[in-house]
């Protein structure tokens, strides 16, 4: 199980753990500035930039999106270290 599994309940977790918030790393907030990301990548780096820490949820309201493309993206930011969990 993947830590954004773990986020949004993929099996029987706790609900205290799935409220875990990510946050935005200076290098996301490069990307960002230089539109180095792009589609749904810049959506949510800018997404998670103006209300982190946020969770999954919280950033696929936002972008009135399902939260496991959300989760997907997530995942992907958080190997290029552009993002980080807290």
């Amino acid at each position: 199980m993947g830590f954004f599994d773990r986020i949004t309940g993929g099996g029987q977790i706790p609900t205290h753990e799935r409220v875990t918030n990510v946050q935005i790393t200076p290098i996301g907030v490069e990307k960002v500035e230089k539109s180095l990301a792009n589609g749904l990548e810049f959506d949510v780096l800018v997404s998670i930039k103006k209300c982190q820490p946020c969770s999954v949820d919280e950033v696929a309201r936002d972008l009135n999106r399902p939260e496991n493309k959300i989760r997907y993206v997530m995942r992907c930011l958080k190997s290029k270290g552009w993002i980080q969990t807290l």
